[in-house]
């Protein structure tokens, strides 16, 4: 940041001491302390405005200074590798999901597929799952964590009264989405592997390695975009957001204009995360439940982080140190 053309000296050391103002704000980013810090628009649409919506999927004018600053202490106050970029050489399944997987079966554990929790039976103070998997499964186990998004967990749970007041807190977390839309051409167009755009809709661009395509052969290049806080595209076709996707690609890396575009592929993550809004943190539970042997899991839950795959694994890791308390 301090070396970043876009904006003076003094406007960096205002955004720096932002940081730590932010801690006793409630609201990110008001109009009034920009002004009294004169602080420029560069400098906030340069530096603020990208890392806030980055790091909270939502917009500086709606988002919680206490899970921003939470972030923020992580990436400058920790350890200097904790703040290093790292992008995968591989798929996020083959990096998390597929060893999450053989752990669990070489352990002889089974991982059932297509297998959605429909009900929670309770009985005393234990509870069982209900799923269905072609059938109505009932599951009772000693132990069971369940780890299904907030307003899944609130439909499940309103209906038993133990744990009604926590699915009446996580009916409350509202949720705001993401678009990722992926583009396939016959050659490589950036020099980079991702890239952060400022000025543009599109907040992160990222260079995947070629892969061969399956019906003939030749090798083709993925280049995927992310629309952080997607209100306004998640209502569009999908042939439109493919297209603004490539006039953003072409204008910042002009050789896609030479290239052909084989395919293209848009997900609408429309509750892709909660709303880090302010007041969140008092509706987000911790693992343990009503039921003895129920524990909650997921990005959602109490991590004092925004709902990022660094709180699923946070709220991983405090799960099973209660799962491994309650089984002695």
């Amino acid at each position: 940041m301090l070396i970043h053309s876009g904006f003076g000296m003094h406007n960096k050391l205002l955004v720096i001491s932002h940081e730590v103002s932010i801690l006793l704000n409630p609201i990110l980013v008001k109009p009034e302390w920009l002004k009294k810090h004169r602080i420029s628009e560069n400098a906030r649409n340069l530096f603020l405005e990208p890392l806030i919506l980055a790091t909270l999927n939502l917009p500086s004018d709606q988002g919680s200074a206490l899970l921003l600053a939470s972030v923020l202490n992580k990436l400058f106050a920790g350890r200097r590798r904790d703040a290093l970029p790292m992008l995968p050489r591989a798929t996020l399944h083959d990096l998390f999901v597929a060893p999450a997987v053989a752990a669990v079966e070489s352990n002889g554990g089974q991982v059932l597929c297509r297998a959605a929790v429909v009900d929670l039976e309770p009985e005393d103070k234990r509870v069982a799952i209900a799923f269905k998997n072609g059938e109505h499964v009932r599951f009772d186990a000693d132990l069971i964590v369940l780890a299904v998004p907030a307003w899944r967990f609130s439909k499940l749970a309103k209906a038993h009264v133990e744990l009604r007041d926590t699915a009446d807190r996580a009916a409350e977390l509202s949720s705001s989405p993401i678009v990722d839309v992926s583009l396939w051409f016959d050659r490589p167009i950036m020099p980079y592997r991702f890239a952060g755009l400022l000025g543009s809709p599109l907040q992160w661009i990222f260079s995947h390695p070629s892969e061969p395509n399956r019906s003939t052969g030749e090798n083709r290049y993925r280049v995927s975009a992310v629309i952080s806080h997607a209100k306004s595209e998640i209502g569009c076709r999908n042939d439109e957001l493919a297209r603004r996707a490539r006039t953003e690609i072409e204008r910042f890396f002009p050789a896609a204009k030479e290239a052909r575009q084989v395919d293209q592929l848009v997900i609408k993550a429309r509750r892709a995360t909660i709303s880090a809004r302010p007041g969140q943190k008092g509706l987000r539970p911790g693992p343990r439940t009503a039921f003895g042997n129920l524990f909650l899991a997921g990005d959602w839950t109490d991590t004092d982080l925004p709902a990022t795959i660094e709180s699923a694994i946070a709220s991983g890791s405090t799960v099973a140190r209660a799962v491994t308390e309650a089984a002695g």
